[in-house]
């Protein structure tokens, strides 16, 4: 895993990435590969830091982050939103997922509880 802010990637990181997301999300209907067409990494909100999972094959999975704030009781609470979440089909159900605590030491570096 490689944890990478949005900022330092190049334009081949952005269209490796494409690539990996029009495969993994195609299978689940055309409208949801869509958003990745050309070099766009992203859907709806662009991720501000991305965890990168590469093998001999290239990306292998990605979940991306981004920090907000919500409301709780009146008071503003910061909170990151993990989602931008893939795992090549190839590795589906090899328990890749779990490799995704790697990100748990960025997070308690951003100093976000939730």
């Amino acid at each position: 895993w490689k944890v990478r802010w949005e900022n330092e990637l190049e334009l081949a990181d952005h269209v490796e990435l494409a690539e990996f997301f029009r495969k993994t999300y195609g299978p689940t209907g055309v409208f949801n590969a869509k958003p990745f067409s050309g070099s766009q990494s992203w859907a709806g909100a662009r991720p501000e830091l991305r965890a990168i999972g590469y093998d001999s094959s290239g990306v292998a999975a990605h979940m991306g982050l981004l920090r907000r704030f919500i409301k709780v009781d009146g008071v503003d609470l910061l909170v990151a939103e993990l989602g931008l979440y893939g795992v090549r089909p190839d590795l589906e159900g090899l328990g890749i997922s779990h490799s995704i605590h790697a990100l748990s030491p960025t997070l308690q570096e951003l100093q976000v509880p939730f």
